[in-house]
């Protein structure tokens, strides 16, 4: 049995453990959640989302892509364009907004008695994953014109 001095001398020399131990026990008990968490952490700095440890270490962050706005401009940037059937470029760019975890673009095409518009948007998850959602609608009498205002853009008006 112990002492009461034995007791106290073992308490004295645990002390300060407590703590590391309770984080080992909590690492060691949650760790497939902690290992998503860290994957997802890790998944999103590869993505080059930017991470900053109380502003001490920043890690990650990459510049946003140029816009991209024909075929041929993604042949020549990216060298990803592997086949080509038909002429994709029907669809006409209105305008287009990108940021670190969205983008939304929208692009016109016209035919007979007016134009097709499709909407674009893509969302990045908070896991960081990508979801994308796409509507398509005729708009009658419509048709494709330089947008003045915004140089190289252009715009949908009626006659």
């Amino acid at each position: 049995m112990l002492g009461a001095s034995s007791f106290d001398e073992f308490l004295k020399a645990f002390s300060g453990y407590p703590l590391y131990l309770t984080i080992i026990a909590v690492a060691l008990l949650f760790r497939g959640s902690l290992a998503r968490c860290l994957g997802a952490v890790a998944h999103r700095i590869r993505k080059g989302d930017r991470l900053s440890l109380a502003g001490l270490v920043e890690l990650g962050g990459t510049e946003p892509p140029p816009v991209i706005t024909s075929t041929e401009e993604a042949k020549k940037r990216r060298g990803r364009v592997n086949a080509v059937f038909g002429d994709p470029d029907h669809f006409q760019l209105l305008f287009k907004v990108t940021g670190p975890r969205l983008v939304k673009s929208t692009k016109a095409m016209e035919v007979p008695g007016g134009c097709l518009v499709l909407v674009s948007a893509e969302h990045q998850n908070l896991d960081g994953e990508w979801t994308s959602s796409e509507a398509l609608e005729f708009v009658p009498n419509a048709v494709i014109v330089k947008d003045r205002k915004a140089g190289t853009g252009k715009m949908l008006t009626t006659p």
